[in-house]
């Protein structure tokens, strides 16, 4: 497997970004994604939900957005590229 281009911090795409446009192209979704992700981290809170069934208290993890799969994928791949000190 080839290796990827590592870099100095200073040039990751991720360094000094201020615009969610420029943020969405990095991560390579749409705008309107980028927004629907941010309603789904705020209503997300919490990763488990517990509910009672009877006496017993139950856990169960809330569903995985295949959005937010995407993206998580997408910035761990550019921050294994940064070269560590």
């Amino acid at each position: 497997m080839p290796q990827k281009q590592q870099y100095n911090y200073t040039k990751s795409p991720l360094f000094r970004l201020k615009s969610k446009h420029k943020l969405a192209d990095i991560l390579q979704i749409s705008t309107s994604e980028l927004s629907r992700l941010e309603k789904i981290s705020k209503q997300n809170t919490h990763i488990y939900s517990v509910f009672t069934v009877g006496e017993k208290q139950r856990t169960i993890q809330n569903p995985i957005n295949p959005l937010l799969v995407k993206v998580k994928k997408r910035i761990f791949s550019l921050l294994q590229r940064i070269e560590l000190p």
